[in-house]
C-alpha cells in the first residue's frame, strides 16, 4: 500500500469534511438523503488531490531501447538530434537498435500518457571528441545542463555512461526523447524502471481503490452489517456513512452531479469542464458547427475521412463546401471522386467553372527562384517506372515560362516565353528576337508553305501570288546602274557594344543599310532606336531586274552583231564579184 504523507493526508481529510458537510447542508432543507453522494464527492476529490501529488517508481530488469551501432551504424553528427520512441509496452526498438520484443514500458491509454518519465543508462560510445549530449522529453526545449560530458576516444579509449531520469513527451505517442551531442557519437540506452501517476499505478477499476484511502482509520467507515432505514437526513455530524442504496437514487446522484459540476472539477458528468453538447460535433445527424475545428492526426492516421452512405443517392456529393445559406457550392467531391471548384456537377477529375468572372487557377511558387518552380504538367504514365507528358512551369529568377516534353523524370524545355515581352524561344533559354529557334524551321502542308512580313510582303517559300489578288500592278524600273552601287562585304558584329541585341560573334557578310538607302531607300527601315535595317526578302527582285536588263541589253547586242555580220558577208560577196570580172576582162585580151 502507498501512504500518504501527513500534509497530503490533512489536507485530503479536510477537503473531504468540507465537502460533505457543505452538499448536506445544501440539501437537507428539501428533504433528499445525499449522504452517499457526499461521500463520492469526497472520495473524487481526494483521488484528484493524490493523482495531482504522488507518482510511483516500476522498476525493470535493464532492457536496451537504443543502439546507434545497429542495426547499422549510424552515429549521432555533432550538433544534430535523434529521436527515440521509448513508451509502448510491446514496442519493436530494433529499428533504432533495441530490443524487439519491447521492454514491458506502457505507452497511451485512451490517448492519455501511462509513464511520465524514465530512468535509463545513457552511454557515449567512440566520441569523435571531447563533448557532451542532452536527453530531453521530445516535445520540450533543451536545457544548458549537460547529460553526459565524455571524453575523445582516441585519447581516453573509455565508454563513459551516467544513469539519469528523463521525462517523455505528453502530447502524443512516438518519439519519445531526443538526443542532441555537440560531438560525433554513438549512443546506446538502456532503460532500469520508469515513473508514472498513481491513478494509473492503481488496480482495474474507477481510481477509488481502497488503497488510496490510506490515512483513513476504522471510525471513519461503517459496519459491514450496518444500514440506514431512515428517510430524512438532518443536519449535523454524521458518524456512519454508510447509507442503503435505495435512500441515494441513481437519479438524484446524477441530478445533483449535473447541477453542482462546473469549469475544472474534474466531475463532469454531461458538461465537460463547463462544455455542453453544443460544443461537441454530433457523429450521428446533421449539425452546424460553429468557430475553427483542428484536427491533429498522428503519422498513422488520417486527420479527417469523409464516406458517403451506402444509402445515399449516387448523385449526391460525398464532400461539400458551401456558402453561409448553402445556395452555392465552392467545392465538391462527387461520388466517382471528381472535384468540382465552382460547380456541384465536375465532368472531370479536376472542373473549375465561374459563370461571373473569368475562372484563374493560380498556382505559386518561391519569389525570384529558379529551384522552387510551380508548374502544371499533363502526363500519361506509360510504364511502371516511365511517364511521359507536357509540362508548363515558372523561372521566377529568369522570369521566363517555359513549356517542355519529358518522359522518365528527363524533362526538355521546348518553347521559352520572356515574361512581359512579345519574345519566344523554341529550344533556346536566351531569347532576343522576337522568335527564335535552335535547329530547322519547316512551314506549309505538303509542297507549300510561305513565310511573310506584317504587310504580306513573302520573305521566303511557296507564297500566294495569283494576278486576281493585285492590283495597281507596275513593273520595276530600270535598276542595273543602281544594283551596280551595291557593295557587298564580309565583317563582324560588335557584339560586346551592344550586348542586348544578341549579335553574333563569328564573320558574317552582307551589305551596309546606309549605302543601300542612297539608292534603295525603300529597302531600308529603321527601329525605335533608329538603327537601320535591310529588307533582304526585295534583293532577288531588284537583282532579277537587273537580270532582266542585262538580257535585253545582251539581246540587242546580239542582233547588232547579226546586222553587222550580214553586211560583212554581202561586202564580201561584192568584193568577190569584182575581182571575177576583172580576172576574165584581162584574159579576153590575149594576141
Amino acid at each position: 500500500m502507498v501512504r500518504r504523507t501527513p500534509s497530503v493526508a490533512a489536507s485530503a481529510a479536510k477537503r473531504l469534511d468540507s465537502i460533505t458537510e457543505a452538499v448536506m447542508l445544501e440539501r437537507s432543507n428539501r428533504g433528499t438523503r445525499v449522504l452517499g453522494l457526499a461521500l463520492a464527492l469526497a472520495s473524487i476529490a481526494d483521488v484528484a488531490l493524490a493523482q495531482s501529488t504522488r507518482s510511483i517508481f516500476v522498476p525493470l530488469t535493464p532492457c536496451r531501447i537504443v543502439d546507434t551501432r545497429l542495426p547499422s551504424s549510424s552515429p549521432i553528427t555533432g550538433g544534430n538530434t535523434r529521436s527515440f520512441d521509448v513508451v509502448g509496452a510491446a514496442i519493436n526498438y530494433s529499428a533504432q537498435g533495441g530490443a524487439a520484443a519491447g521492454c514491458g514500458i506502457p505507452g497511451f491509454s485512451i490517448g492519455v500518457p501511462v509513464v511520465t518519465a524514465v530512468a535509463m543508462n545513457v552511454v557515449a560510445v567512440s566520441p569523435s571528441a571531447q563533448g557532451n549530449l542532452i536527453v530531453y522529453a521530445t516535445d520540450t526545449v533543451p536545457g544548458t545542463a549537460s547529460t553526459l560530458n565524455f571524453p575523445n576516444s582516441t585519447t581516453v579509449p573509455l565508454n563513459v555512461a551516467n544513469g539519469v531520469i528523463i521525462p517523455v513527451r505528453q502530447d502524443h505517442a512516438g518519439a519519445d526523447v531526443t538526443v542532441k551531442p555537440n560531438q560525433t557519437t554513438h549512443v546506446v540506452i538502456d532503460v532500469t524502471g520508469y515513473f508514472m501517476p498513481l491513478l494509473q499505478a492503481d488496480g482495474t477499476g474507477s481510481g477509488l481503490d481502497a488503497d488510496l484511502l490510506d490515512g483513513a482509520n476504522s471510525t471513519d467507515f461503517a459496519a459491514a452489517s450496518h444500514t440506514h432505514a431512515g428517510t430524512d437526513v438532518s443536519s449535523g455530524t454524521i458518524g456512519e456513512a454508510r447509507i442503503d442504496p435505495a435512500i441515494c437514487r441513481d437519479t438524484e446522484v446524477l441530478t445533483i452531479v449535473k447541477n453542482g459540476d462546473g469549469s475544472g472539477s474534474g466531475l463532469d458528468a454531461d458538461l465537460l469542464d463547463g462544455k455542453n453538447a453544443l460544443d461537441f460535433v454530433d457523429l450521428t445527424g446533421a449539425q452546424t458547427v460553429a468557430g475553427k475545428k483542428t484536427f491533429s492526426p498522428t503519422s498513422d492516421v488520417t486527420g479527417l475521412e469523409v464516406r458517403q452512405s451506402s444509402a445515399a443517392s449516387a448523385a449526391a456529393p460525398t464532400f461539400a463546401v458551401r456558402n453561409n445559406d448553402g445556395s452555392h457550392s465552392h467545392l465538391v467531391v462527387d461520388a466517382a471522386g471528381n472535384l468540382g471548384i465552382g460547380t456541384t456537377s465536375p465532368l472531370s477529375l479536376v472542373h473549375v467553372s465561374d459563370v461571373t468572372t473569368s475562372p484563374d487557377v493560380r498556382v505559386e511558387g518561391a519569389l525570384n527562384s529558379d529551384s522552387v518552380i510551380p508548374s502544371l504538367s499533363l502526363i500519361e504514365s506509360v510504364g511502371s517506372n516511365t511517364s511521359c507528358g507536357f509540362r508548363l512551369k515558372y523561372l521566377g529568377a529568369s522570369d521566363q515560362f517555359r513549356l517542355g516534353s519529358e518522359c522518365g523524370n528527363a524533362p526538355v524545355d521546348a518553347i521559352i516565353v520572356a515574361r512581359g515581352t512579345a519574345k519566344v524561344g523554341i529550344g533556346k533559354t536566351a531569347v532576343t528576337d522576337s522568335l527564335e529557334v535552335a535547329g530547322d524551321i519547316r512551314v506549309g502542308a505538303g509542297s507549300t508553305g510561305c513565310v511573310k512580313d506584317n504587310d504580306a510582303t513573302v520573305i521566303a517559300g511557296t507564297c500566294s501570288s495569283d494576278e486576281r489578288l493585285k492590283r495597281d500592278i507596275e513593273p520595276f524600273p530600270s535598276l542595273l546602274e543602281d544594283v551596280a552601287q551595291l557593295q557587298p562585304v564580309h565583317f563582324r558584329w560588335r557584339a560586346d557594344d551592344y550586348p542586348e541585341r544578341g549579335l553574333g560573334r563569328s564573320r558574317s557578310f552582307g551589305l551596309i543599310a546606309q549605302d543601300v538607302e542612297k539608292v534603295f531607300p525603300e529597302m531600308v527601315t529603321r527601329d525605335e532606336k533608329g538603327f537601320a535595317a535591310v529588307r533582304y526578302n526585295e534583293l532577288p527582285l531588284v537583282l532579277l531586274q537587273a537580270v532582266r536588263e542585262l538580257k535585253e541589253e545582251k539581246d540587242a547586242l546580239k542582233r547588232e552583231l547579226r546586222a553587222q555580220e550580214e553586211r560583212l558577208r554581202r561586202l564580201e560577196a561584192a568584193v568577190a564579184g569584182s575581182s571575177n570580172a576583172a580576172l576574165v576582162h584581162v584574159t579576153d585580151r590575149r594576141p
